[in-house]
C-alpha cells in the first residue's frame, strides 16, 4: 500500500553486508511515521480497490500512529453477476477473488536518546469457486510485526534492536458433497537483531551487528475426511536456526567514486548439524 510507504530501495547486486540469505535481489521497504501534530484522514477509490489511511499524534510532538488499509471489490461485482445470471443455462460462473491488507505503525519518544517503534502488517488473498458440486477455497497471506528500540549513544553512533515475527501460509480447501480435503504449508520466523550505525563523517558510514532467526516450516499439511467415519491427516514440521554477524563500510570518496566493503559470517543449525560460511562483500 503506497500510502503507508516512506521509501523503497532495490538491491539487484552488491548487497550490503547487513543482508544475507537472499538469492537474487533485496527490496528494503520503510514505512511512514504518522503526523505528530495533527490528525489526518486520506483515501482513494480505484477501479478494483479502495484505500483509507488514518494518522495523528498519540502525544503531540512525542509520539504518533498511522494505520492504512486496502480492499478490493472485484468479488462483489462477480458475485452480483453470478447471482443475476444463475438461471441462465449458458452462463459460466465467475470465480470470486479478493485481497485486503492493513499496515500499522506506532512510534513514541521514551526520552531524548530513546525511541520505540511498533509496526505490523496483515494481508490475505482469497480465491473462491462454488459451483457444480465443487466448493473450492484457496487463500494465502502473511502476518508480520516488528518491535524496534532506537538508542542514540552519541551524535555519530546509533543502535537499533529489533524483534520481528512473521507468519506466511497458504491453504487450499475442497469440499465434495460431505467429503472435505485441505492442503497447506507455512513458514513462521522469529528474528532478533541488533544493528549499530557509526558516522565518522557525512560521507562515511560504518555498520555492524548481529542477528538470529528461528524458523518453523510446516510442509504438506494434508487433511481429508467426512468428519465422522473417515479421517486422514499427514504433513511434516521442521525447525531450524540461522545466525549472522556482519561489518560494512560505505565510503563516498568523491562524486565519482564510492566504495562499499564488508564481511558477513553466517550459519544455520538444522537436524543436529551446524553449518557456517564467510562472505566478503565489495562493490
Amino acid at each position: 500500500n503506497a500510502d503507508a510507504v516512506k521509501n523503497v530501495k532495490l538491491y539487484k547486486a552488491g548487497f550490503p553486508s547487513e543482508y544475507g540469505g537472499k538469492l537474487s535481489s533485496v527490496i528494503d521497504i520503510r514505512m511512514r511515521e504518522g503526523n505528530r501534530k495533527d490528525f489526518h484522514v486520506t483515501g482513494g477509490l480505484g477501479l478494483i480497490s479502495s484505500r483509507l489511511t488514518l494518522e495523528g499524534p498519540i502525544v503531540k510532538d512525542k509520539g504518533s500512529f498511522i494505520i492504512s488499509g486496502r480492499r478490493t471489490y472485484v468479488d462483489i461485482f462477480t458475485s452480483i453477476l453470478n447471482e443475476t445470471n444463475k438461471d441462465n443455462e449458458d452462463w459460466v460462473q465467475i470465480p470470486n477473488y479478493s485481497f485486503y491488507d492493513i499496515n500499522l505503525k506506532v512510534n513514541y519518544d521514551l526520552g531524548e536518546k530513546d525511541r520505540l517503534f511498533l509496526s505490523g502488517y496483515f494481508g490475505r488473498d482469497v480465491f473462491l469457486y462454488n459451483a457444480d458440486g465443487i466448493n473450492f477455497n484457496f487463500e494465502w497471506g502473511n502476518v508480520a510485526g516488528t518491535l524496534r528500540w532506537n538508542h542514540t549513544i552519541s551524535s555519530k553512533l546509533f543502535v537499533n534492536t529489533s524483534l520481528t515475527f512473521s507468519d506466511y501460509l497458504y491453504n487450499i480447501k475442497n469440499k465434495f458433497d460431505e467429503f472435505d480435503v485441505s492442503l497447506g504449508s507455512g513458514i513462521r520466523d522469529l528474528n532478533l537483531k541488533t544493528d549499530f550505525s557509526w558516522f565518522p563523517s557525512t560521507k562515511h558510514l560504518i555498520k555492524f551487528g548481529l542477528n538470529g532467526i528461528y524458523h518453523r516450516f510446516s510442509v504438506g499439511r494434508f487433511n481429508a475426511g467426512n468428519g465422522s467415519s473417515l479421517n486422514f491427516e499427514a504433513g511434516s514440521e521442521f525447525h531450524s536456526g540461522e545466525f549472522a554477524a556482519y561489518f560494512s563500510d560505505d565510503w563516498t570518496i568523491s562524486n565519482r567514486v564510492k566504495l562499499l566493503t564488508g564481511l558477513r559470517i553466517s550459519g544455520f543449525y538444522n537436524a543436529g548439524q551446524f553449518y557456517w560460511a564467510a562472505e566478503p562483500r565489495l562493490a
